[in-house]
């Protein structure tokens, strides 16, 4: 006697189930593995392998180019920074004097009345125990800037650059402490301490010979 239709529909799915659930947790072995890959044309293999080198190809590109756009940032900061330090020491070793002698910065001001910026923002990044000798104009980085002499409690002469933190000036964010020493056969000044930094839009550059 045959089945009914129903009952051949129900059996039929519960042996599905049956053999589903056998096989779920089942793997080939690796000889079995290593048959199957020998006998699947090289194409085919590319294709199965694919996504999943494809995938990793592509993380370890992102994370690269990443590692790589923050890498470049730094080192075109710790150039910038280099090269300022540069240009300050050498300015400050040529020890030009003043243009205008005082002690009143609002004074200095009015005399440099070239400057494109207030330089009354300068009065609350001079060191506490400076004495303001006078000021000159200068360049830092290609701007008019204005370049005053100090003289600190225990004699030793500063310069403090200020101009605006525009252009490429306006890379520079956190202080910095830099050295410089002139190199060559021919150096015989002592190295240069530049302290570099920016406040309300200004730039600063302090240097001293760094006296060992």
């Amino acid at each position: 006697m045959s089945r009914k239709p129903e009952a051949d529909a129900a059996f039929s799915r519960a042996l599905d189930g049956r053999l589903r659930a056998h096989y779920r947790n089942e793997t080939l072995s690796v000889a079995a593995r290593e048959r199957i890959l020998a006998n699947t044309p090289e194409k085919s293999r590319g294709l199965i392998r694919r996504p999943l080198f494809a995938g990793a190809l592509g993380f370890l590109l992102c994370a690269l180019l990443v590692l790589g756009g923050v890498g470049l940032r730094e080192y075109q900061t710790d150039q910038l920074y280099a090269r300022l330090a540069d240009e300050i020491a050498y300015n400050h070793r040529k020890a030009m004097p003043v243009e205008f002698a005082s002690g009143d910065l609002r004074a200095i001001a009015v005399y440099l009345d070239r400057l494109d910026f207030a330089l009354s923002g300068a009065q609350s990044q001079l060191p506490v125990d400076a004495r303001l000798l006078g000021a000159r104009y200068c360049k830092v980085d290609g701007q008019l800037a204005a370049q005053l002499q100090l003289e600190r409690a225990n004699g030793r002469l500063q310069t403090l650059y200020v101009a605006p933190a525009r252009a490429g000036l306006a890379g520079i964010a956190a202080e910095r402490r830099i050295e410089r020493s002139e190199s060559g056969p021919a150096a015989s000044t002592a190295p240069v301490r530049v302290v570099i930094w920016q406040s309300a839009g200004l730039f600063f550059g302090l240097a001293e010979d760094a006296r060992r």
